[in-house]
């Protein structure tokens, strides 16, 4: 059994420095969470988001971890002004 937290805790040290989406389960509702993974405490994860202060996520919420895409973003037209 502890070969099984082990691994897990190694799956999630791999993503540690990564800008990430973390995907949150908390009953029905799913939360999507942009940032950093800072650290690992075990139990938990601790998150950078792109605003506001590191966050403390238990495991047991986490659904997904996917890699952020590093394109540039093009640059957007604002909505109420016509481009010619």
């Amino acid at each position: 059994m502890g070969q099984i937290g082990g691994n897990v805790r190694n799956a999630f040290e791999s993503w540690i420095g990564q800008e990430l989406v973390v995907q949150l389960g908390f009953g029905p509702i799913k939360v999507s969470l942009r940032g950093v993974l800072v650290q690992d405490h075990g139990e938990t994860l601790l998150i950078r988001p792109e605003a506001g202060a590191d966050i403390k996520i238990a495991k047991t919420k986490v659904l997904a971890l996917e890699e952020v895409e590093r394109c540039p973003k093009a640059p957007m037209a604002h909505p109420s002004k016509e481009v010619p």
